[in-house]
């Protein structure tokens, strides 16, 4: 073991369970930070080292030795942060050629790349952050694992990125190897494995039977909040069973041409949950819901209990309150970030053996605009360029745009996930092209500006 990775095992175990596969998000606040003071210091003419300083102090805060990258690499992502495209592609060309060329990048950690690639997410170099973390996964794949000395953050990410590049050999023969004290990364990963290759169900919670009765060998309609054009209403409520994200006001987000009127389960993130249990009022709740599922146990109880008092003071209670499930979290088992809502319900549904999963009006974010109402007034996101700065932040933060289409990308390319034209042709993109339409829409939204 090296003696560089010795002094910082302790502290990265520290930062890796407490925060799963996530970049703790004042980490990235940090970096973006540093990079502003270090765009005035270079505006002030300071020289390289000087300028770059921040940065890297940022970075050693967090056990990340960015130092180990040249200063000419970082004013390169400096000049590329703070100008738009295309101006910014010819620093960005520079970055990329370093990375996939200089034997500097071979001496970082994965999680030293994936830190530093969620500066360049943050900052909207998005191309530069593929191939960051192209790295990082080539750094895990030479990880040894067997025999009790292994460590567990190896381990975790070792078969991550197995599972990630699809190496189902080797994935299964260290899953096999790995020591018995790995009981929980064992148990994570192989349910997350036998979600995306097989079709066995698993039962976790009380009402999951009753869930399986109403979803297996049924077709599945999954409709997702962007705007569309298409007429696909009839087509999504004459699926057995309709999945709608954060389906919170009765009337919002259905029409008889586009969208399709049924809802027969609505998946809530935290932040939806969170307005739903906090709210006086719930006068707009849709009746029509026979199921809410939610990310955490937690916020699911909350919510549960505030529906319970509102159809109790609506002496509904017998009739319309729904029943309940909370998502088995999968973070642990991906090699970066953590899941949106249409992979989250994609993996969630598939547990339950549905003759079909078929998605409509999701896009992996390649268009900004929600239907009115998706979101609550009082969060003001109604406007695109405050959605686009949202998105790089999140993306920074936790939600990982390649976690979220490689998941999707691998069940559809199996048959098991269909989708809309427009969700097929996204599919159709691959990794990089998919990236490279988020930087083109994104990207400027991210940067540092100058004269």
């Amino acid at each position: 073991m090296s003696s560089s990775w010795k002094k910082y095992k302790k502290s990265y175990r520290n930062l890796f369970v407490s925060h799963a596969s996530a970049i703790p998000r004042d980490c990235v606040d940090d970096y973006y930070s540093s990079l502003s003071v270090a765009t005035d210091l270079y505006q002030k003419r300071y020289n390289e080292k000087n300028i770059v300083s921040p940065i890297l102090r940022a970075f050693r805060k967090n056990k990340v030795r960015a130092n180990l990258l040249s200063d000419s690499w970082w004013m390169a992502f400096l000049r590329a942060s703070t100008c738009r495209d295309p101006e910014s592609f010819l620093y960005q060309g520079y970055l990329i050629d370093f990375v996939k060329n200089n034997k500097c990048f071979e001496n970082l950690r994965h999680d030293e790349l994936i830190h530093i690639a969620s500066l360049a997410l943050r900052t909207g170099l998005l191309l530069v952050a593929y191939e960051l973390r192209s790295k990082a996964l080539e750094s895990a794949l030479k990880y040894r694992i067997e025999g009790s000395s292994a460590d567990p953050i190896k381990v975790r990410a070792k078969l991550a990125a197995l599972l990630e590049k699809s190496e189902k050999n080797e994935f299964a023969r260290c899953i096999e190897k790995i020591n018995e004290k790995f009981f929980e990364e064992k148990e994570i990963f192989s349910h997350l494995n036998s979600i995306l290759h097989d079709k066995a169900v698993e039962l976790f919670e009380a009402n999951d039977k009753s869930f399986f009765e109403n979803v297996q060998n049924k077709s599945v309609a999954i409709v997702g909040p962007a705007k569309t054009d298409q007429n696909d209403a009839f087509h999504i409520d004459q699926s057995d069973f309709v999945v709608r994200c954060n389906y919170r006001s009765s009337g919002v987000g259905v029409d008889p041409v586009h969208k399709g009127l049924r809802c027969d389960a609505s998946y809530f993130n935290g932040e939806q949950a969170r307005f739903i249990y906090e709210s006086p009022r719930l006068d707009d709740w849709p009746d029509e819901i026979r199921w809410i599922v939610c990310k955490g146990e937690k916020k699911l109880e909350k919510m549960v209990s505030r529906l319970k008092i509102h159809f109790k003071e609506c002496g509904t209670e017998d009739i319309f309150l729904p029943l309940d499930r909370y998502l088995k979290r999968v973070e642990k088992g991906l090699f970066s970030g953590s899941l949106n809502a249409i992979p989250n319900i994609v993996l969630d549904i598939l547990r339950f053996c549905p003759s079909e999963v078929i998605i409509f009006h999701a896009d992996l974010m390649l268009s900004i605009g929600r239907l009115k109402g998706y979101y609550p007034d009082a969060w003001e996101r109604d406007k695109d360029e405050k959605m686009k700065s949202s998105f790089l932040k999140g993306i920074a933060r936790e939600h990982d745009p390649l976690t979220q289409y490689w998941i999707l990308n691998r069940l559809w390319c199996a048959g098991r996930l269909k989708g809309d034209s427009r969700f097929n042709e996204v599919m159709g993109l691959g990794q990089k092209e998919y990236m490279r339409q988020l930087q083109q829409i994104y990207g400027d939204f991210g940067r540092i500006l100058i004269d």
